[in-house]
C-alpha cells in the first residue's frame, strides 16, 4: 500500500502568528535516479491555504483524526475490523514519521505543526542562511496552458509582506483556473534544517560546577569498576573507581541505562568514603 513519508520540516514565519508549513516528504513507492526514495519540499496546503496560524493547523490535524474515527466507526464489525488507536495513527492516515506507519502516533502528526511553528524562521533569517523563498504557481499541463492562456508565475520574496503580496498576485492571475499559489525553497538541502535548528534553537549547555564531597558512588559490573561506556562499548578498571557520582540516584540512573544496553551482567552501586572534587 502506498503511503507518504515525512522526513523533516522547516516552517517559514510570515508574521507573529502566521506560518508556511514547509515539509520534506515523498511517497514510499517513488524512487530517484540513485534508487533512493524520492523526496522534495512542499508547502502543506490546508483548505486551499499555505499561510496559516498554528491553531488552524492543529485544528486541521484534529479533523483528520476525527474523520478517521468516524469512518472507522461506520464500518461493519466483521472479522477484519480493527479499532482505531492514536498509537498507530499513521496506519490509518497512510503517513509515516520517523519510522513505519504502524508506529507513527497522532501526537507526532500534531507535533509537526506545533514544533514547526515554535522552530520556524523568518524569510530574512533564511536568506541570511542562503536559502531563498519563492512564491510560484502549482503545476499545470501544456493543455491547461493552452486552454487558459496562462504563463508561469515565480517570484523570489525577501519578507513576509512580500510573500503575502506575491500569493495574492498569483492567485489573482489564476483566479479562473484550478491553479493556485504555493511556496517553495529556491534550494534547501536535507541536512540544512538540522543545522538551522542547532544554530537557532539549541539550548545552552549548563556550566558544570566543582563541588567537594566526603563520599561518592561508583558502578561495578561483574565485580569490576566500570571505567568508560560509549555507543561502541565499555571498559573496566580492576583496581580503582573511575566513574564517580555525587549521589546514589545518579549512579543508579547511569547503571540502568548501561544495563538496558548490556543485560545479563551483575551490576552493583558501591559507596566510597573518600574526599574528592567532582564536576556536576
Amino acid at each position: 500500500m502506498s503511503y507518504e513519508i515525512i522526513y523533516d520540516k522547516q516552517f517559514i514565519r510570515v508574521s507573529e502568528d502566521k506560518f508556511v508549513p514547509m515539509i520534506l516528504t515523498g511517497s514510499n513507492n517513488c524512487y530517484d535516479y540513485n534508487n533512493r526514495r524520492a523526496r522534495s519540499w512542499w508547502a502543506y496546503n490546508i483548505n486551499n491555504k499555505v499561510v496559516l496560524t498554528q491553531n488552524e493547523m492543529v485544528e486541521y490535524a484534529k479533523s483528520v483524526r476525527q474523520g478517521i474515527i468516524d469512518r472507522n466507526n461506520s464500518r461493519e464489525r466483521d472479522e477484519w475490523y480493527e479499532a482505531y488507536d492514536d498509537k498507530s495513527f499513521g496506519y490509518w492516515s497512510s503517513i509515516a514519521i520517523n519510522g513505519s506507519t504502524r508506529n507513527t502516533t497522532y501526537g507526532q502528526f500534531e507535533g509537526i505543526f506545533k514544533t514547526g511553528c515554535s522552530k520556524s524562521l523568518t524569510i530574512e533569517q533564511l536568506i541570511d542562511e542562503n536559502v531563498s523563498v519563492v512564491v510560484e504557481n502549482t503545476y499545470y499541463t501544456s493543455k491547461m496552458q493552452e486552454e487558459y492562456g496562462i504563463e508561469p508565475f515565480s517570484r523570489v520574496v525577501t519578507s513576509g509582506q512580500e510573500l503575502i503580496d506575491a500569493i495574492s498576485e498569483c492567485n489573482e492571475l489564476f483566479k479562473d483556473t484550478p491553479i493556485q499559489a504555493t511556496v517553495n525553497f529556491g534550494y534547501m538541502s536535507e541536512e540544512k534544517p538540522k543545522y538551522l535548528r542547532r544554530k537557532y534553537f539549541s539550548k545552552p549547555r549548563k556550566e558544570k560546577e566543582r563541588i567537594e564531597v566526603d563520599k561518592y558512588y561508583t558502578i561495578l559490573v561483574n565485580g569490576r569498576y566500570l571505567a568508560k561506556h560509549t555507543r561502541g562499548g565499555y571498559t573496566y578498571s580492576y583496581y580503582s573507581p573511575q566513574l564517580k557520582y555525587a549521589t546514589k540516584n545518579e549512579a543508579e540512573r547511569i547503571a540502568k541505562k548501561f544495563e538496558s544496553k548490556y543485560p545479563n551482567r551483575d551490576y552493583c552501586i558501591e559507596e566510597i568514603k573518600e574526599s574528592v572534587t567532582l564536576m556536576i
